[in-house]
């Protein structure tokens, strides 16, 4: 994905979905997992 502005980047940033608790808790687990 390309942007050609910072503000591109910003009203993208904006539109992201809600996430969910098991996703979060994976990606953390993921996370501890490599540092």
């Amino acid at each position: 994905m390309q942007f050609n502005t910072l503000d591109d980047i910003r009203s993208f940033c904006r539109e992201l979905p809600e996430g969910d608790e098991a996703t979060a808790a994976a990606a953390t687990l993921r996370q501890q997992n490599l540092t």
